[in-house]
């Protein structure tokens, strides 16, 4: 179980990790949405945890967890999609929030038991 539990805390906080560094882009796209030239930038979740990495760049990934970048879409911003996205986002944040905290408090009880 412990061990487990260990694993499903690290996935939850690469995930939050994704989620936040997306919230990041987000707020830059709608901070620069009237300056001159800017473009939508993004990021993929499929890109963003390496799909297609090399056998090196899997490991540096499993080790540290992966390094976020961003894509340029080309697009203009439109305030109304960021919003949609920024919502989809919290959402998906606080699932992996709860989820983490579930974990946490399995640990607390199962190290309260054992000392029990």
């Amino acid at each position: 179980m412990t061990l487990k539990a260990f694993g499903v805390l690290d996935s939850s906080a690469k995930v939050m990790d994704m989620l936040s560094h997306k919230q990041q882009l987000i707020a830059s796209n709608i901070a620069n949405m009237d300056t001159p030239g800017y473009v939508r930038k993004t990021m993929s979740f499929s890109e963003y945890l390496g799909t297609n990495a090399s056998p090196l760049e899997s490991k540096i990934n499993e080790k540290f967890g992966p390094i976020p970048y961003s894509t340029e879409t080309g697009e203009a911003v439109n305030a109304a999609e960021e919003i949609a996205d920024m919502q989809q986002n919290y959402i998906l944040y606080s699932i992996a929030s709860k989820e983490m905290n579930s974990t946490i408090t399995k640990l607390k009880t199962v190290i309260n038991v054992g000392q029990a």
